[in-house]
């Protein structure tokens, strides 16, 4: 049986969109690194109760608006 992959992928011009990623720690740095690597100028929050210091240093080099709390719609 062929194995499908159920994603969709899209082209987003990240510079006229305010980004949001949630969490602070692996998965959000990874996120974080894609998004800065194709588009550099993105605006991007993230909201975590914690950060890794590689995120930190990461963020500070994007227009990355960090908040240090749990998330809430």
């Amino acid at each position: 049986m062929e194995e499908r992959n159920n994603l969709y992928p899209i082209f987003l011009k990240t510079a006229t969109l305010e980004v949001l990623i949630v969490g602070g720690g692996f998965v959000a740095e990874e996120k974080l690194r894609f998004l800065l690597k194709s588009s550099p100028d993105a605006k991007v929050t993230m909201v975590a109760p914690f950060f890794r210091e590689e995120t930190i240093a990461m963020a500070q080099k994007g227009k990355v608006t960090r908040i240090t709390d749990s998330y809430n719609d």
